[in-house]
């Protein structure tokens, strides 16, 4: 069980906007450095591949933490 505490709210704004910052950077480098996007640096796999799967794998990374961090130790459950 999530419990929800300011310090949790405060946890969660913090991943979203660092979260955010990431995303920003992988559309600004796609929008405007193609260049950068086209560059290849793992075998025939460009930095927009890598950096959109990245996103994905950084997504489930930042919710893991925010469990861990706002879990409810309580292994009651209320019904």
């Amino acid at each position: 069980m999530v419990k929800h505490t300011p310090s949790g709210s405060r946890l969660g704004l913090t991943l979203f906007f660092l979260y955010a910052a990431f995303y920003a950077g992988f559309v600004l480098v796609n929008a405007f450095f193609v260049p950068w996007a086209e560059w290849q640096p793992i075998q025939g796999l460009n930095l927009a591949v890598l950096w959109g799967f990245s996103l994905i794998v950084v997504a489930l990374i930042l919710a893991v933490i925010y469990g861990l961090a706002n879990h409810d130790d309580d292994q009651e459950q209320t019904q």
